[in-house]
């Protein structure tokens, strides 16, 4: 939410912003939630009530999307299929030993955009 807010206020003029979810693979999926529908219809519930709370100016579209896999390789891809201009990804602050074992999104982003990755804190 942070992420969005602060993205949102750097746009001028028209604009589309999209609110990015990525799910898991379908074999986590499957295990964790009831497969891929029923998260995905849980995602988009979530990212439309986080557009209902950012109030866009009328010339911001604000587009809610889901896509699947590795989360740091669909956000570079999505950006790049959509030719975004800034990434804006939230972080969670895990700590050293955590981001070692479990990686970052944020992190990955970074060091693989081609364009600019804005990052907030959690």
């Amino acid at each position: 939410m942070r992420a969005a807010r602060l993205a949102l206020q750097m746009v001028r003029g028209t604009a589309t912003i999209y609110l990015a979810n990525v799910a898991p693979r379908e074999d986590v999926l499957s295990l964790a939630t009831g497969g891929r529908a029923d998260y995905e219809a849980r995602a988009m519930a979530k990212l439309r009530q986080l557009a209902d709370g950012l109030e866009p100016p009328e010339q911001v579209h604000l587009q809610p999307v889901v896509r699947q896999g590795d989360s740091g390789t669909a956000l570079l891809s999505y950006a790049d299929e959509t030719r975004s201009e800034l990434i804006a990804v939230g972080t969670r602050g895990l700590g050293l030993v955590s981001r070692l074992m479990l990686g970052s999104v944020a992190t990955k982003v970074i060091r693989a955009s081609t364009i600019a990755v804005l990052t907030v804190p959690a």
